[in-house]
């Protein structure tokens, strides 16, 4: 679920300690695993859903089985109205994986699966023959080309993955989704709290304007802003993405960096905020700068994809979570290349298992190891 932001504020409240961090809640609902969407946004992502064909690749599939924290569990409890595809190649790799890395783990998995096809409408495909074109799917592995090759034989409207290579393959006919970017609560939780010494603004925005189209302009498109404290934007004038920051610890200064922007294009940023150091992300390149930037004022307030004044709005489709703590680079090149804003360990974990093991083939194929 992708949000267009409009006005939305936050507010700061009081607590021990420094820097301010996006309080963190879980709900238990009644009759389904754990989730960590309220019930309203359980209803939206439903409703979203409903009518549809999801086909889950190998990580996807092994975490919404096995990790109830995690946003593919949550796409999968609130698929009551889709159909859930399932290949011959996906679940036969994924219990390789299992057997591989966690072998413990393959008779709950098989049991994860019985229920799934018991709560949900799932329908089982074989495996698909590949006919893709050479040309836009050069660039992916076996492995890729056949999740790929089954999504479209499978006939399913959406491709749930964490693989950068397939967001970019994929045809006009199928999209390709994070699981996060499906099941997402735009303020996850009920407001901003100070009280920790680091937090990470992640997000990511598909524009619908491009840097040549607004570049004689003054407009300004903002990341985020914390009123009196920090702000993220884009510069139309001098096409820079600017991370400024005028304290009430008295600290002033500012990151930039050459962007790039074109109209509907994926781009990821990230601010890490720390008492003695502040960094900016921004597809890929990383900048930091060592201040005591101390915390904000108890009145501040949190404005993501707009001013503090609510002006300068992203224009465009827009997805963002503050974590109240500071990710590493790692962290955050793991999350732009799944085009995600939060990975649960499980996600993480099944994500990183399959190019680890070189599961380019089922276990059926020929040399499969």
């Amino acid at each position: 679920m992708l949000a267009r932001v409009v006005n939305g504020v936050a507010v700061l409240q009081a607590g021990r300690g420094v820097g301010w961090s996006l309080s963190n809640t879980s709900n238990e609902l009644s009759g389904v695993s754990k989730m960590s969407l309220p019930s309203h946004i359980r209803d939206v992502v439903t409703a979203e859903l409903a009518g549809k064909r999801l086909f889950p690749d190998v990580s996807v599939l092994l975490a919404g089985v096995l990790d109830s924290e995690s946003a593919s569990s949550d796409v999968f409890t609130c698929a009551t109205g889709a159909t859930i595809v399932l290949s011959a190649h996906v679940e036969e790799t994924a219990v390789a994986v299992l057997r591989g890395g966690a072998p413990n783990l393959v008779a709950e998995f098989n049991d994860g699966l019985l229920r799934l096809s018991v709560d949900r409408t799932v329908e089982r495909i074989p495996r698909q023959p590949d006919v893709l074109p050479t040309n836009e799917t050069r660039k992916l592995n076996n492995e890729d080309r056949q999740v790929l090759a089954d999504a479209i034989g499978g006939r399913a409207d959406v491709l749930l993955t964490h693989d950068s290579q397939l967001f970019e393959a994929v045809p006009q006919s199928l999209r390709a989704r994070s699981p996060s970017s499906v099941a997402w609560s735009p303020l996850d939780a009920a407001n901003i709290q100070r009280g920790t010494d680091a937090s990470t603004f992640v997000g990511f925005f598909y524009p619908e304007w491009s840097s040549d189209a607004v570049s004689g302009t003054m407009d300004q498109f903002f990341f985020f802003e914390v009123s009196d404290y920090v702000r993220a934007f884009y510069n139309a004038r001098k096409r820079t993405a600017v991370l400024e920051w005028n304290t009430p610890a008295g600290s002033r200064g500012s990151i930039r960096m050459p962007l790039h922007v074109e109209a509907n294009s994926y781009h990821f940023v990230a601010a890490v905020l720390q008492t003695r150091s502040i960094l900016l992300y921004i597809d890929g390149v990383t900048r930091e700068r060592k201040h005591h930037i101390g915390e904000p004022n108890l009145s501040a307030t949190f404005h993501p994809f707009m001013s503090a004044q609510s002006t300068g709005q992203i224009c465009g489709a827009c997805h963002f979570r503050v974590e109240p703590r500071a990710l590493s680079v790692r962290e955050l090149h793991r999350l732009r290349a799944s085009q995600s804003t939060r990975l649960s360990d499980g996600e993480r974990k099944w994500s990183e298992a399959r190019p680890k093991l070189r599961l380019v083939a089922t276990p059926q194929d020929e040399g499969f190891r």
